[in-house]
Order: structure tokens, then C-alpha cells, then sequence
């Protein structure tokens, strides 16, 4: 066979090869087509209608907000089938709320675009920029509840623009600390300006964060806005720290002084940076319907009468928290007026306090005793404990028989009972 002939044959031997690709590669669509086909009639998700399918999908969702994942929904609804992935791109609940830690513009976009006109969640852990912030800007009528946490929160003032966050109901700022970092630093002209775009804020979280304020640059702060205090019609929370957690209450809580509060019923707060002055002139001023109080590491610096001006205008105060590091002083007169003046702290039902004794002394339970007698109608819960854990002495230091037996008599009546070390309970 000549070499002509040779290529004349492996050119039609080519063109078979390629004819009889083609026909696989049909043959492969078909069989996808039709395997799609049969999985629409045999799967029950396509044969119900699709709301229910939506719902079935929201049941899906971690508790928390999603993070992104292959794993997880709504990522992963995404990848079981075409018909999975229609509803679920068609389902705007699902991609309402987020949580990353390493994100890049586009792919945010593309999921908040998902969520159509919902109202947004979003959390942010060291992703936040400038990018960012102009993003959520453009979803500023749709986000709900806002949570960034970063090494750096410089890129702030990226929010604050002309556009208002009218839906905002949460917002929590704060630093990617373990403890042993500086805390990050927030312009006051910044965070002001931001929570001025919030009419609507119900809760309001600062975690490890300090403001940038000297005297010098605060007066020229109230200078040019008329000394006039933002106030914050519907907050009903602020706390500087995650949790209530005393030992935990790390930041600045100078801002304060600049806020009017009327709503607020729940109020966290280090004493870092504020004066029982300062504190006095904002309950004042905001008259607020205060339930909750929480004192933080700046209680130590304080006498009881300082903090008893500030108390004796929460009428309605129900919980109230002191320490790390009261002193006994502080708390012994506490108690003292518990038990002798009855339109003090009139609703006081939660009395929490880490105080820096070593162990609890005797002069100790017996006020307590006494105020436990003389609030005992409507006191749910008092827990006073001494910063220091271990000891073989303890032993030395429980109460006298006698006012052990009475106390017990109020636990056994419902009272919780906490008066001991951070471990062990005396009574």
C-alpha cells in the first residue's frame, strides 16, 4: 500500500474517531437529560410545590450565622443537583444571613444579591476594608444586624457616609484580642457618625475597644457639634464586652458621654473611663427604664455613697452586677441599705458581685442575712463571691451555725444563695 493510500486511510480513520465522539457526547447529554428527567419524577424535592421545598431548605440552615462552605447549607444545596440549585438560588431566605473570616468582594456580592430585598445579617471576622464597607453601603436600607471584628477597624469611616442604616437593629464592633494585645482604637468622630446613621438601633456591643479622645480633642468634638448629646431613641442595650462576664469587661465606655439614652434597659459598662459624675449625668438625662446594670473593673475605685447617687434613680433596676474587685466596704453598705431604706433599689431581684476578699468574713454574712430578711418578697437571686478559689483555711471561714440555718431557710423558700469562694458556696 502506498503512502497515499496509507493517508487516505488514517484521515478517514480520524474522521470516524471524531464522528463516533460526537455521537458519544450526544449520547452522554441524552443520558444526562435523561437521568435528570427521572430524578425530577423520583425526587420527592421537585414534585412539591416550591415554597415547600424552600421551607424544607431553611430547615437546612445552621442556628448561627452560615459560613460559606462546600459542607454546609446553603453552599451545599447548591451541589446535589440542577433542580437543588433553582430553588435554592430562587430561595432569598437562605442567603439573608453570613459569617466569614477570609472573603473577597465578589463572592459577598453575589451571595447578598441572592437575598434579593431581605433583611441582612452580616459577620464579619478580619475580613473588613474599605471595599467592604462600600458594599454594605449600598445594602444599607436591608441590613439588620451588623457584627465586625478585626484587628484593625480603621477602614470604619467607610460606612459612614450620607447613606443611613434605617433597618439597623444590632451592631457589634470589636478586636481581634486575646488579652494580651492592645486593645483597637475607634475614632469617636467616626463611631458617632456611624451611630448616627442608626435611628433605629436596638443593641449596641463595643468588645475590646478603646476611643480615640483626649480632653483636647473632646472639646473641640462638642465644640463643633453644640456639645448636643445623640440620642438613641429605640437602643434598649449597650455593652462594652461580649457577655456579661465581669472579669471580661474590657474597652472604654467614654462614649456615654455623649449619648442620651431613653429606651436603654440593659447597660454594661467597665467604669474605665467614666466618672460617677459622668454615669449620674447620663441616667439624668436619658431617664431611661433601666433593668440591667452591670459594673465593671472600675468599681474598685469607687465609695458606696458615690455609686449610691447614681442607684437611688433606678426605680426600676431589676439586676444588678459589681466586680471584679469591690471592695468589702462598698459591698457591706450595699447590703446596709438593702436591709434599712426599702425605696432603695425597690425592684431589686438579681444581686451579683465578685469582691477582693479572700474569703468571706463573718461581719459579711450577717448583713447579708439581714438584707435577705428584709427583701426576701421579692429578692430571686443573691451571689456574692471572693476572688480568691483554694485555700486549706476555707474551713475557717463559713458563716456561724446559726445564720447558716437561717439563710438555708430562704434558699429552701427560693432564694438562690451564693456567698463563698468562686467555687464553693458557704451556705
Amino acid at each position: 500500500m502506498s503512502a497515499k493510500e496509507l493517508q487516505a486511510r488514517i484521515d478517514k480513520l480520524a474522521a470516524d474517531i471524531d464522528l463516533q465522539k460526537t455521537v458519544l457526547q450526544q449520547l452522554e447529554q441524552s443520558k444526562s437529560a435523561a437521568q435528570r428527567q427521572l430524578n425530577a419524577i423520583c425526587d420527592p424535592m421537585t414534585r412539591l410545590p416550591p415554597e415547600i421545598s424552600s421551607a424544607i431548605f431553611l430547615l437546612c440552615l445552621p442556628h448561627s450565622h452560615p459560613k460559606p462552605t462546600p459542607r454546609t447549607a446553603p453552599m451545599l444545596l447548591l451541589r446535589v443537583c440542577h433542580a437543588w440549585a433553582e430553588i435554592a438560588v430562587s430561595t432569598p431566605a437562605l442567603w439573608v444571613a453570613i459569617h466569614v473570616d477570609v472573603l473577597r468582594v465578589e463572592f459577598l456580592q453575589a451571595w447578598l444579591q441572592r437575598a434579593r430585598n431581605y433583611p441582612l445579617s452580616i459577620s464579619l471576622r478580619g475580613s473588613f476594608n474599605s471595599r467592604i464597607g462600600i458594599l454594605l453601603r449600598q445594602y444599607a436600607k436591608q441590613l439588620k444586624h451588623l457584627k465586625i471584628y478585626d484587628e484593625e477597624l480603621d477602614d470604619l469611616d467607610s460606612l459612614t457616609a450620607l447613606e443611613s442604616f434605617p433597618c439597623l437593629e444590632t451592631l457589634t464592633l470589636g478586636a481581634l484580642s486575646d488579652g494580651d494585645t492592645d486593645l483597637e482604637t475607634l475614632s469617636l468622630d467616626h463611631i458617632m457618625g456611624l451611630l448616627r446613621l442608626t435611628p433605629n438601633l436596638v443593641e449596641c456591643t463595643f468588645h475590646d475597644v478603646c476611643f480615640d479622645v483626649v480632653s483636647d480633642s473632646e472639646d473641640e468634638y462638642d465644640n463643633i457639634n453644640g456639645n448636643e448629646k445623640l440620642v438613641l431613641p429605640k437602643l434598649r442595650c449597650l455593652k462594652f464586652g461580649p457577655t456579661a462576664d465581669l472579669n471580661y469587661l474590657a474597652g472604654e465606655d467614654w462614649i456615654i458621654r455623649h449619648l442620651t439614652l431613653p429606651a436603654v434597659k440593659t447597660l454594661t459598662l467597665p467604669l474605665t473611663q467614666i466618672s460617677t459624675a459622668d454615669l449620674s449625668s447620663f441616667l439624668k438625662r436619658s431617664s431611661p427604664p433601666l433593668e440591667k446594670l452591670v459594673l465593671g473593673v472600675g468599681i474598685s475605685d469607687l465609695r458606696f455613697q458615690q455609686l449610691a447617687d447614681c442607684l437611688r434613680v433606678l426605680s426600676s433596676l431589676v439586676h444588678l452586677e459589681f466586680g471584679p474587685d469591690s471592695t468589702s466596704h462598698l459591698v457591706e453598705d450595699l447590703l446596709d441599705a438593702l436591709a434599712d431604706s426599702p425605696h432603695f433599689l425597690p425592684n431589686l431581684r438579681t444581686l451579683k458581685v465578685v469582691c477582693n476578699l479572700p474569703f468571706p468574713c463573718r461581719p459579711l454574712y450577717q448583713k447579708v442575712l439581714r438584707a435577705v430578711t428584709a427583701r426576701c418578697a421579692q429578692l430571686v437571686c443573691l451571689d456574692i463571691r471572693t476572688e480568691y478559689d483554694r485555700d486549706p483555711s476555707a474551713l475557717h471561714y463559713m458563716p456561724d451555725a446559726g445564720i447558716r440555718d437561717d439563710l438555708r431557710k430562704f434558699a429552701a423558700e427560693g432564694v438562690n444563695l451564693y456567698i463563698g469562694t468562686l467555687s464553693r458556696n458557704m451556705i
